[in-house]
């Protein structure tokens, strides 16, 4: 199903066919940014795999507020995004990026956090997309972002995720908990070579700025 305009652009959707709205899909301000069309494709398939119990708030998380150091305007926001998600009744918040996972998972208490990249291995990726990269000679590096660092299982799951569209994966011998900074703000280039997949959006646009070959996963997903 594609999605339309109107789904795209609205700030809170609640369940669709009066189901109750258990889930909700955040998928935060740099990943709409960098593509609208695969987040209404994301809400698609989790409505398609959660049975239509899903919902979608679109702000931001705050996190560029706190670290600017306006710590009163980052109340003000985060308590407006747990309103809403009361309001909606949700139980479970699943998000795209690891910010909004960080700041949620410090400052959410009423719903459970996960990341759609923990959840892809449970309900799996769509039908039509595995095994699409088994015949491809393209071979990736895979960046993980420095709020991701110690996160090992929303890693596997990325790792899962590749493997299940049968893309060759070629892994820096560094650990990943101490993956370079793709210097987002344009201050560090990348020194990583090839095709590089992250699951960040910040990644994916500061590295390509840098003359790397970069896409994001969703970029092949959805």
């Amino acid at each position: 199903m594609e999605p339309d305009l109107e789904r795209n652009v609205n700030t809170v959707r609640k369940a669709t066919n009066n189901k109750k709205t258990k889930y909700i899909f955040f998928p935060g301000c740099a990943l709409s940014s960098y593509s609208p069309d695969a987040v209404g494709k994301i809400i698609d398939y989790l409505e398609i795999k959660l049975n239509n119990e899903v919902g979608s708030i679109l702000k931001c998380c705050g996190k560029p507020t706190l670290m600017i150091g306006e710590k009163e305007k980052f109340i003000e926001r985060i308590n407006s995004v747990k309103e809403e998600f009361d309001k909606l009744q949700a139980e479970i918040i699943i998000v795209s990026c690891q910010s909004c996972y960080d700041i949620f998972s410090k400052n959410i208490s009423n719903q459970k956090i996960l990341s759609l990249w923990e959840l892809l291995p449970e309900i799996g990726i769509p039908e039509g997309k595995v095994g699409i990269g088994k015949d491809s000679d393209i071979v990736f590096n895979i960046h993980d972002s420095c709020t991701d660092r110690k996160d090992f299982s929303v890693q596997d799951g990325i790792r899962w995720v590749v493997n299940e569209l049968g893309y060759k994966v070629e892994e820096d011998k560094e650990k990943k908990s101490q993956n370079r900074c793709c210097g987002f703000g344009r201050g560090v280039k990348k020194e990583k070579k090839g095709h590089i997949l992250s699951y960040c959006a910040a990644c994916a646009e500061s590295m390509e700025y840098a003359g790397a070959d970069s896409l994001h996963i969703v970029d092949l997903l959805f």
